[in-house]
């Protein structure tokens, strides 16, 4: 089935060649405890402050073709009083906003659940996000714990549906849902555990897709590298991350069915900037060898990766803003030749 036309239009806009796309959608608690742990007082000026140098960066669009934000942002103005989605549509940097409302575990769960508006709420919000402020796709996030007894079917399925329910609401208001199937990083796990795991978390969110009639080719999906846990010990190939991560990804979607996802946006998931930038490239490289290299996109949608040494750098001093935004345009540029499978790691500092 192909895209309706104003929803293949953001798409064209979004996966335009070289560009990633830029997770700004942290909300007021994330934002707080990670200025805490990096000693910047977390008030609601530098949080502002934080989110104007991201936007206002200069040349941002040249490696960026859209941005992630947190629907308090819509509102939010810089310094002087212009709106930062007006800056956004100036550098012709396709908006979007974070469409779920969180996550939650209910009480003797143990997991995580996402929660939304009730749809008929979240179709009048959305509607008045694109009309108000230009959004032009949404994301919603559920989040997936490997454990002894984690993730359950129980959650596997609730949260196929929600995502499934959020990108059908999402394309009645004229938008092209991203929806995210994040298979947590933290814990003991190996690669293999994540990849089985990764398997039936998409594999459900496929069914669940397909079940509440939205249109494949208008859906795009935003997942981790298939990578061992945080705490599992030892290193594994960027290449052979990459390798499982395709597969894992064709196995769950169904690469080889008469239609299939075909835009991938990868996160960071916790990874340094690094092996973000390696996982990227090594996954592009293998995609353009094989059967899908037209037919599927890989590109990124970094928070952390992206954004972690910039703040870094700014540290909450207005002194500092102009050296941050640099080194946010050096990420931005890493990841952009990651993305195009060209990335040489020698030729940037990842200190």
């Amino acid at each position: 089935m192909p895209s309706s036309k104003p929803i293949a239009q953001v798409i064209r806009k979004l996966t335009v060649k070289g560009k990633n796309v830029l997770a700004a959608d942290e909300s007021k608690k994330t934002v707080t405890e990670r200025f805490e742990r990096k000693g910047i007082p977390p008030t609601d000026e530098n949080i502002r402050l934080y989110r104007e140098w991201i936007v206002t960066t200069p040349g941002l669009e040249r490696y960026v073709s859209g941005i992630i934000l947190f629907k308090e942002t819509l509102e939010q103005a810089g310094s002087h009083g212009k709106p930062f989605v007006e800056t956004l549509h100036e550098k012709g940097i396709v908006i979007g906003v974070k469409s779920d409302e969180g996550l939650y575990k209910p009480a003797g769960w143990g997991e995580n659940i996402t929660q939304m508006e009730s749809p008929r709420k979240l179709l009048e919000t959305l509607k008045r996000y694109r009309e108000t402020h230009g959004v032009q796709f949404t994301k919603c996030r559920s989040l997936f714990s490997i454990g002894p007894n984690t993730p359950s079917n129980r959650a596997i399925d609730i949260n196929g549906a929600m995502m499934a329910l959020d990108a059908l609401v999402s394309l009645e208001a004229g938008l092209f849902p991203i929806v995210e199937p994040e298979v947590e990083r933290a814990g003991t796990h190996t690669i293999d555990q994540c990849s089985s795991y990764a398997i039936a978390v998409y594999s459900r969110l496929n069914e669940k897709l397909r079940q509440y009639g939205a249109a494949i080719s208008d859906v795009g999906i935003k997942t981790n590298f298939t990578v061992q846990g945080a705490d599992c010990g030892g290193t594994i190939p960027p290449r052979e991350v990459a390798k499982m991560t395709f597969q894992a990804l064709a196995k769950g979607f169904g690469f080889y069915g008469v239609e299939s996802i075909s835009i991938f946006f990868m996160l960071s998931g916790g990874l340094d900037d690094l092996p973000s930038g390696q996982y990227l490239h090594e996954l592009n490289r293998f995609v353009e060898k094989g059967p899908f290299a037209k037919e599927k996109t890989f590109m990124a949608s970094y928070s952390r990766a992206m954004l972690d040494k910039a703040l870094d750098v700014w540290a909450g001093n207005p002194r500092n803003v102009e050296k941050a935004q640099k080194k946010l345009l050096e990420r931005a540029k890493a990841f952009s030749e990651a993305r195009q499978g060209r990335l040489d790691v020698k030729d940037y500092n990842w200190a």
